[in-house]
């Protein structure tokens, strides 16, 4: 009996995986979501470095959080609207398509040696308005 007890606290207290077995769609959306989140937060730190070997101003690390913030804020307001007008699948194909682009912008930027600080905060604020529209269409 006590073992059954501490099984039953042990379920609840764990993350139902159940869905990542039942559902394949939902293990892609999954798998995908995470590869993704891991490839933002590698790029977020690429880019912080990048601006603080080409600049060694912490102000100018802490300029990326800005060119971040405020599109964010401005299209993650107009975000739902469009979420709530368009199928979403293909808004998230769309944007998850654009970001790739910015990513690969990036990866060039930084391989081709181009170092203006203007270009990476574009890009980030680019980077920054597709993924407001598209974290909550997910």
């Amino acid at each position: 009996m006590h073992m059954n007890t501490e099984r039953g606290l042990l379920r609840r207290l764990l993350m139902d995986v159940s869905p990542l077995r039942e559902s394949p769609d939902y293990r892609r959306l999954w798998i995908g979501s995470t590869l993704s989140g891991v490839g933002t937060q590698m790029t977020t730190f690429a880019v912080a470095l990048q601006v603080y070997l080409l600049t060694h101003s912490s102000a100018a690390v802490g300029g990326i959080a800005l060119v971040t913030a405020i599109p964010s804020i401005c299209f993650g307001l107009f975000g739902g609207s469009i979420i709530d007008v368009v199928d979403r699948r293909k808004l998230v194909l769309v944007t998850s398509t654009l970001l790739a682009l910015v990513s690969g912008g990036l990866a060039a930027q930084a391989f081709l040696g181009f170092d203006h600080l203007w270009l990476l905060y574009l890009l980030v604020a680019v980077q920054s308005t597709f993924g407001s529209i598209n974290g909550p269409a997910r």
